[in-house]
């Protein structure tokens, strides 16, 4: 699985966005209202617990391997798993699931502030998010993907790729 983070402050785009495709389901959602306008007004209830945040949205979506399929219930588990683990357990969250591309994937919106008015911390999410979906795939028996740091390997210094080109 793969995993694109974007933190931000503004839901009702991420949920217009997420919501507005033409195959598009709501998967599971903890956050009130049936609307995109009324979403964004209980996801900002909570962000007036912490105005202080600047960026209180966490967007981030989870793509399947091409080959893999999964069904809308093992979706929900690997959501809530991915939520626990990353720490929005506690906050307003919504997933949806595009089936529109060659790889089924999920948009989650959530909020990184809890239902207590506490901030949910965005340290090294990108790194923890990769983890996190390493198990997940491990746990579900999903088609593996290498994490970033497995893939691209640093180019020679310039010093290092000159002296290689002159042997």
């Amino acid at each position: 699985m793969l995993s694109n983070i974007v933190k931000g402050s503004h839901f009702f785009q991420a949920l217009q966005y997420a919501k507005d495709k033409k195959q598009s389901l709501v998967l599971i959602k903890k956050v009130s209202g049936r609307t995109v306008k009324q979403q964004v007004n209980s996801f900002e209830q909570v962000w007036d617990k912490g105005r202080r945040v600047q960026r209180p949205m966490f967007h981030v979506s989870l793509s399947l391997h091409h080959d893999d399929v999964v069904s809308a219930v093992t979706w929900r588990k690997i959501i809530r798993r991915y939520l626990r683990e990353m720490g929005y357990k506690n906050c307003p969250y919504i997933a949806i699931r595009h089936s529109d591309r060659l790889h089924d994937h999920v948009h989650i919106i959530a909020s990184r502030i809890t239902h207590a008015g506490e901030l949910v911390s965005d340290s090294w999410d990108y790194l923890k998010s990769q983890n996190v979906l390493r198990r997940i795939e491990a746990d579900f028996e999903l088609t593996p993907c290498p994490s970033s740091n497995e893939c691209y390997e640093r180019p020679p210094k310039s010093g290092k790729s000159r002296r290689i080109n002159k042997s």
